[in-house]
């Protein structure tokens, strides 16, 4: 079975590289066009932070023929997207239906869960969401190859391109290949997940039955004794029970799949035959169990003396594989524990990403006339840096430069042995909303009417003042020699003064730049920060638009965490700035930090849920074992008690048993985790726990028999 992910139906994927003079609006004709010449169906999924900060799923499509996907997600209501609806329309596909967004959703999607929402959009509304630089999938292809779908949009982009560069180095099919993997989305759990389920609760069933047959040797004697053949007494001992449980299941299915799905017989017919084959197995292995069972003389099995050394086996091989994975998912969520820990201050800050959007694309404008003369070029710059900015910024925008930090950055200032004080730049909004405290603790708070330059500076660096102060004034003189700051109003910023704040040392500072330090979770730890207010930095310094490479422009502030509404709030400043042809469109800052957000929650999810079944399994089994070990030499434990040994010494039978599947456990633990963190508390708890578990069943087990022994029974 599918997961719900257009990965899972795609013939290929492709990558649209990034190309800062095309925006967003380009790159959806360029795949529109693709599509329609090769008549194929473009798919993309995007994991977002909803409301409540709920995983929203969303998979933005542009159908030029029937699709698989679509067809394969079940609706509760209403209907499926046409191909006129993704190219034209504005309806969509969603889990959750809302007064606000009804005359807009034309089939509500069944979900298992409210914890996710479903979504599917038409692909033209994707640069309200997302940047257009990603994987798409491709559907449907047909005859087409990828080599062949790749050289088209090769082909496309480069004519959009020769109208802008002159000297043009063409794209070519390599550029769209995919870098990664694509990984398919998934509504609630992983694909394997619901197989895993089923054959780990099957395997409950099937040891509870070996047990309930052990536990009724007496029955099977007594059956035996009538000359009832073997089949017959399986058939009423269980087979009777088990079939009207499979006829239950059979008949439940359907309606539970149908309530839930609606009618989707493929999907049932998968579910049925999965279902079926651990239940077939589970009956053949039950027989087995009741064939041994009758193989007991009448004598001791109508004194419930039946043959337990095979049940004894599989009871302790099943209690070892149940420990080992008790032992594995506990390990494995003390790890992602420990990981959620370490990124959680970063992932934190992503999540907070859901309140702000950049613009697309991060380029000043991409029409024939503005890139070709200098006088447009300058009066968008003009625009965006005194009219534009002190807008957003007022609204609470966010604005960081960390271009400096960046691997690529890092690595050519090692690689040419440049020379030069690295630092990142901020504005107040910024302290605000990401604090930071000063040598004496005190949290640093900059005024935009703040005229002087101000350098945060780590207090390590106190013994190199004079020479940071000398570079920094060095690095500025150039923005005062600019013809275009000439005139009176930017006097005050000819001949500023430099106020140093010494920043308390080890505090690490959110990049909001997924290319620094990514193994960090994007922080810098210690950097020198310009703090750049509207007073004492010239209009340019914070080209915001674009940032320093694309890499980090302006954070807007979103109303309502809604890209699309925020963007129409500003529309008309943006129209009478001459703006709108460049600032075309506002998306999220935080996809990918939202997929790793979803991706840790899942399979934390996930262990956990597993974790308590092989719990449960193992404890099922640790009983179980005390049970028929006792059974096996209750004579000799009770006589070794009614002398006066001790518990231990009593049951050193059970001990040995105890001890000899620890060493096995214990020596594939190691084999496994050897030096993980964990490792010797997770053993030593579980294996007291067995210890405690096993003397309380065997205590009531003496109590209970104790009289019958005395008997002779």
């Amino acid at each position: 079975m599918h997961a719900w992910s257009a990965a899972a139906y795609a013939d290929f994927a492709v990558t649209i590289p990034r190309i800062d003079l095309l925006g967003p609006d380009i790159v959806l004709s360029v795949l529109e066009e693709a599509a329609t010449h090769h008549q194929v169906n473009l798919l993309r999924d995007v994991q977002l932070l909803g409301e409540g900060d709920k995983i929203a799923l969303t998979t933005f499509a542009l159908l030029t023929e029937k699709s698989p996907f679509l067809e394969a997600i079940p609706l509760r209501h209403g209907s499926r997207l046409t191909s006129e609806d993704t190219r034209d329309g504005d309806l969509i596909l969603s889990s959750r239906r809302t007064k606000e967004d009804v005359e807009e959703i034309k089939g509500t999607i069944q979900t298992l869960s409210q914890t996710h929402t479903r979504t599917v959009r038409p692909l033209h509304q994707f640069p309200n969401y997302v940047s257009p630089y990603a994987t798409y999938q491709v559907e449907q292809a047909g005859t087409v190859t990828k080599e062949q779908f790749s050289a088209t949009l090769a082909d496309l982009f480069n004519h959009y391109l020769e109208d802008y560069v002159e000297e043009l180095e063409p794209l070519t099919a390599d550029d769209f290949a995919v870098q990664t993997e694509p990984s398919h989305v998934s509504t609630t759990f992983d694909p394997t997940f619901p197989k895993t389920l089923a054959w780990t609760l099957w395997g409950i069933t099937g040891l509870m039955l070996m047990f309930y047959i052990m536990r009724n040797g007496k029955t099977v004697a007594i059956y035996s004794m009538h000359g009832f053949s073997l089949f017959k007494i399986w058939r009423r001992l269980i087979g009777n029970a088990c079939g009207v449980v499979f006829a239950v299941y059979l008949l439940f299915l359907p309606l539970l799949a149908f309530a839930l799905f609606g009618w989707q017989p493929r999907y049932l017919f998968a579910a049925m035959v999965t279902g079926s084959w651990p239940f077939l197995l589970l009956l053949a292995i039950s027989f087995l169990f009741v064939f041994y069972s009758s193989r007991s003389s009448l004598i001791e099995s109508i004194k419930n003396n039946t043959k337990t050394k095979l049940f004894l086996i599989v009871s302790q091989v099943a209690k070892v594989v149940a420990l080992v994975s008790v032992i594995v998912f506990l390990l494995q969520i003390a790890d992602r524990l420990t990981i959620m820990e370490e990124v959680r201050n970063s992932m934190t800050d992503w999540a907070f990403g859901k309140d702000y959007g950049e613009f697309y694309p991060h380029s000043i404008g991409y029409d024939q006339e503005e890139m070709n003369q200098e006088s447009g070029l300058w009066q968008t710059d003009i625009s965006l840096t005194e009219s534009l900015y002190p807008v957003l910024n007022a609204a609470g925008a966010l604005y960081i430069d960390a271009v400096l930090y960046e691997e690529e950055w890092l690595r050519m200032a090692t690689e040419y042995s440049q020379e030069h004080i690295r630092s990142i730049r901020v504005n107040p909004n910024y302290l605000q909303a990401f604090p930071l405290v000063d040598e004496n603790n005190k949290r640093i708070a900059i005024q935009e009417e703040e005229t002087n330059r101000v350098l945060l500076v780590p207090e390590q660096y106190k013994d190199q003042k004079e020479d940071i102060i000398a570079y920094f004034k060095e690095d500025y003189a150039y923005w005062a020699t600019m013809p275009e700051y000439q005139a009176e109003s930017y006097s005050h910023l000819q001949e500023q003064t430099f106020d140093i704040i010494w920043l308390a040392s080890s505090q690490e500072v959110f990049s909001f730049n997924l290319y620094v330090f990514p193994n960090e979770g994007n922080l810098i730890v210690d950097p020198i920060i310009q703090v750049l207010t509207e007073n004492n930095s010239y209009p340019m310094e914070r080209d915001f638009f674009r940032g320093s490479v694309g890499n980090d422009p302006l954070k807007v502030k979103l109303l309502d965490q809604n890209t699309a509404k925020t963007y129409e709030h500003y529309l008309p400043l943006l129209r009478d700035l001459q703006l709108d042809d460049n600032a075309k469109h506002l998306v999220t800052v935080n996809e990918q930090a939202q997929k790793d957000i979803s991706e840790i929650q899942r399979a934390l999810t996930l262990d956990t849920i597993l974790f308590v079944l092989t719990a449960t399994i193992a404890l099922f089994m640790i009983v179980q074992s005390s049970h028929l070990l006792f059974a096996q030499h209750k004579k000799r434990f009770l006589l070794r008690r009614l002398f006066g040994h001790s518990l231990f010494r009593a049951y050193r039978n059970v001990l040995f048993w105890t001890l000899a599947t620890w060493v096995v456990i214990l020596g594939i633990a190691l084999y496994r985790h050897s030096g993980t963190q964990y490792l010797a508390i997770v053993v030593l708890v579980l294996f007291l726990t067995e210890v405690v578990v096993t003397s309380v069943v065997l205590m009531r087990l003496e109590q209970k028999n104790k009289v019958s022994v005395l008997k002779g029974e």
